[in-house]
């Protein structure tokens, strides 16, 4: 179970410098920890639930690194 302080940091977390694709469903939570032999802890499972940070390319004359 996912508690709402773990909810309320992923969905914080998510709103980062990064773009976000659609998150992990229930089903594939489950499978990527069958598969690998570990639980996600609820603040990480939150995150992921709430969107997959993506590399987004830089601004021209910006580098990976400006608002960090």
């Amino acid at each position: 179970m996912i508690s709402s302080e773990a909810v309320r940091l992923g969905a914080e977390a998510a709103t980062g410098r990064y773009g976000c694709e659609p998150g992990l469903t229930e089903t594939e939570f489950a499978r990527i920890e069958r598969e690998y032999g570990f639980e996600f802890t609820d603040d990480h499972r939150a995150f992921l639930a709430a969107g997959l940070p993506v590399d987004v390319s830089p601004e021209d004359g910006q580098t990976c690194w400006q608002g960090a």
